[in-house]
């Protein structure tokens, strides 16, 4: 890597978000670099690697080799004795979200981006307002890397978008504190995904298992940040893990933020654009964020490289991504943030409640959509005590 290297487009970070923005940027022959943090591609990743397949397969390619499992079923649990089936949800992936990502980053390589492991951003260098490349830390060395356009894609940690002008910033009340386990264990229902409400294990958010295999599982949970009752997301984790599955062998373990808002305001300015969990896209509701990393990811790529070709990289040629993101995403995470402000709230009694009334629908007509329609028919003053609880009003 040679000081003052020049190129058109610099991507922080090399997770879903990155990976695809490297690939699409290098359109119209655009000189692309991807500087990612960590050092080793196998560390634990932070995320249940879930993702729902019929929104994906539209859009992105998953290798073969990246899936850990195919799942069609869903079993929703409001306490350890009570639980309902799903089986009519669509199917879904649970991904070997590491192997997939070095799949997409060799892609970007193959088709020409450079790519740097252990490089750390740690400042933007800007001239006369205008954004001109950034210092990097590897190692032990300092340099600068020039460049026109830079796509923060480095997670919710990131800084960049601060430090460019945005505003990236999240309250206690928007962010998660999760932790998971990756584990080893008998009998993992391969083609089932778990989900757990617990007041007790993980309070303002969820519990989950998700397989990867028979024999192995990412367990977790996420837990509101204002509402740790002075415990830690490792501390609610390991008891739900000693409480539900005694038998499990932990293989690895990790822990983070996750980002529940409704979203940024702005997503660009003068040639810099935010892209993934750095964008604050996660879904509010369930916290899943693959599938909009890979969406912002491609279309940061493209309009970045579209700026580069036109030689305009200007807040108003950029922001076509925040047109083209917030179109996708914003009017129904606008939905499901409200949603998840009253999930938080919602008692173990109410939980169970919704449970046994599924379980008087024949199983294999178990639907969102019949769930409320029967409700209606059954029971209408539960069916608007409902509607009420989860903000529909």
């Amino acid at each position: 890597m040679e000081i003052n290297a020049h190129y058109d487009i610099v991507v922080v970070g090399a997770g879903p978000a990155g990976a695809m923005a490297a690939t699409y940027a290098q359109k119209f022959g655009a000189r692309v670099l991807v500087l990612e943090r960590s050092k080793s591609a196998q560390i634990p990743v932070r995320c249940a690697e879930g993702v729902y397949l019929k929104s994906l397969e539209r859009e992105f390619c998953i290798p073969s080799i990246a899936i850990a499992s195919k799942i069609d079923k869903l079993r929703l649990h409001s306490s350890p004795t009570s639980s309902v089936l799903f089986t009519k949800l669509g199917k879904g992936l649970i991904l070997n979200r590491h192997i997939m990502e070095e799949w997409l980053i060799a892609k970007a390589m193959r088709r020409g981006a450079h790519f740097i492991r252990g490089a750390e951003a740690i400042e933007i260098l800007h001239c006369e307002n205008e954004i001109r490349g950034l210092l990097v830390r590897n190692h032990a060395e300092t340099y600068t890397v020039n460049c026109k356009v830079i796509i923060a894609a480095d997670g919710i940690e990131s800084r960049l978008a601060q430090k460019a002008g945005l505003d990236s910033r999240l309250s206690t009340h928007d962010m998660e504190s999760s932790y998971q386990y990756l584990v080893e264990m008998d009998n993992v229902p391969a083609d089932t995904l778990q989900i757990f409400h617990s007041t007790e294990f993980a309070p303002g958010g969820y519990a989950w298992l998700f397989p990867k295999g028979t024999t192995t599982a990412n367990i977790g949970l996420a837990i509101c940040a204002d509402q740790k009752h002075g415990l830690c997301a490792r501390d609610f984790c390991l008891r739900f893990l000693k409480y539900h599955f005694p038998q499990a062998k932990i293989i690895a373990e990790v822990g983070g933020g996750i980002p529940v808002s409704k979203g940024m305001k702005e997503l660009s300015r003068n040639g810099f654009m935010v892209a993934g969990d750095a964008a604050r896209l996660v879904n509010p509701l369930t916290g899943g964020g693959i599938h909009s990393a890979l969406y912002s990811g491609k279309q940061a790529g493209l309009v970045a490289a579209e700026a580069v070709f036109y030689n305009d990289v200007s807040s108003c040629f950029l922001s076509k991504y925040d047109r083209l993101v917030k179109a996708k995403y914003y009017s129904v995470h606008e939905v499901m943030y409200s949603l998840a402000q009253r999930a938080k709230k919602m008692q173990a009694k109410r939980a169970d409640e919704i449970v046994q009334i599924m379980l008087k629908i024949p199983q294999n007509q178990r639907r969102a959509s019949l769930f409320f329609l029967y409700l209606l028919k059954k029971k209408p003053l539960s069916f608007f005590k409902l509607l009420y609880g989860m903000g529909v009003n």
